[in-house]
């Protein structure tokens, strides 16, 4: 049978991000969310995942925020991170050391073992984990520690002559997933979210069951998810007109999924979570 992972992203981020989480978790909605570790509600969020048994991962953060591990080649004199566009500007110049990535990365693995959390897998802040340079600079940590990890290879392609930039995006996972995706590596099999539909301008819980149809039999699909409950800090985080568009999709996002109870318990799957796969 197909088991079908409902992760939300960004969870930390901020309080109206966590409560947002813990309604849709409480709604068997989502089966488990990514934690973001070095966000002013970090901490807030470890304690709602222990109180309502949460299944977390980390969200590998290293395009906003502060380094956990300190000033290097993917931070500025502060310690701050660059933006997702500098930091990949900087790799193609050849001005980022790949073990800075790795450092980073086991910092932040550090602070989740030191909350004495076991986390299922990672994902990562703006896809970032699926730039070459960044896999496989991970690789060799993501194999000896056995962590499972997002794999972004679409379910489906958006249609081109509707969603093209989602098409081009899909397109660009498929030929990493073919080129430097390990075959060592373990996770989901495919994934999906509402920006693979062809239009996102009227999301509805309908939209979730088209998103996971499928003629596959015993895959692992990950449906990411992004809910968001409106509040004044959301809008000081996200202040362009594409971030407040991304964050009004969240803000519908949580309000179909936090509204209706189980809307994935009658689908052709059975739900579980990465926890699921480390036990099997």
């Amino acid at each position: 049978m197909n088991k079908l992972i409902i992760n939300a992203d960004d969870f930390g981020l901020c309080d109206s991000v966590n409560e947002a989480i813990v309604d849709c978790f409480v709604q068997k909605n989502l089966t488990s969310a990514t934690l973001m570790v070095n966000t002013k509600s970090s901490t807030k969020a470890l304690e709602l995942s222990k109180k309502y048994n949460i299944p977390i991962g980390l969200h590998f953060n290293i395009v906003r925020g502060k380094s956990l591990a300190g000033r290097s080649t993917i931070t500025d004199n502060d310690n701050f991170f660059f933006s997702r566009k500098e930091l990949f500007k900087r790799i193609i110049k050849n001005q980022v050391n790949p073990q800075d990535i790795q450092l980073e990365f086991l910092a932040q693995i550090k602070f989740l073992e030191n909350e004495e959390v076991n986390f299922t897998h990672f994902d990562s802040d703006n896809h970032s984990h699926y730039n070459p340079f960044i896999i496989k600079a991970l690789r060799n940590i993501i194999i000896s520690k056995n962590i499972n990890v997002r794999n972004l290879n679409p379910l489906k392609f958006s249609n081109p002559l509707l969603n093209l930039n989602r098409n081009i995006k899909q397109t660009y996972y498929k030929l990493i997933n073919f080129f430097f995706w390990d075959k060592n590596f373990q996770g989901n099999n495919y994934l999906t979210s509402i920006y693979d539909l062809n239009s996102i301008k009227k999301i509805n819980k309908e939209n979730y069951n088209k998103l996971i149809k499928t003629n596959y039999s015993n895959i692992i699909l990950e449906l990411m998810v992004h809910p968001y409950k409106k509040s004044e800090e959301l809008f000081k985080i996200y202040t362009t007109k594409k971030e407040i568009e991304f964050v009004n999709n969240c803000i519908k996002e949580y309000e179909i999924l936090s509204n209706d109870y189980g809307l994935f318990l009658n689908q052709n799957y059975q739900l579980s979570s990465f926890k699921a796969l480390i036990s099997s």
